[in-house]
């Protein structure tokens, strides 16, 4: 890692499949398939998150922890961000009657 790396960390894209393709077959694993979270140093993809639940692929060759745990931040922030089934719709603040049980 260096200080002075750019890191965007992204949605993936249909453009990013081979690269996607290219870190799965480095890391040894199957290529993501749906949607992810990219990490993109210095305008290379170096690690991804499927946002399915399964485990990232990352660059065996570069240091990328740091880059993993940048993608989990990011998902969990967006999973916290999802709007939740009993408050869809409400709006922002809205309170939602919960029934009661008798």
């Amino acid at each position: 890692m260096s200080y002075d790396e750019k890191i965007i960390i992204r949605a993936s894209k249909a453009a990013d499949s081979g690269d996607l393709a290219r870190l799965a077959a480095l890391d040894s694993v199957r290529p993501i398939t749906g949607l992810a979270l990219v990490a993109e140093v210095d305008g290379s993809i170096l690690a991804a998150l499927p946002l399915n639940g399964d485990r990232a692929i990352a660059d065996p060759f570069s240091e990328t922890a740091h880059l993993v745990e940048l993608l989990e931040s990011h998902a969990s922030a967006l999973n916290d961000a999802a709007p939740r089934p009993e408050t869809r719709g409400a709006g922002a603040g809205a309170h939602v009657e919960q029934p009661v049980a008798a």
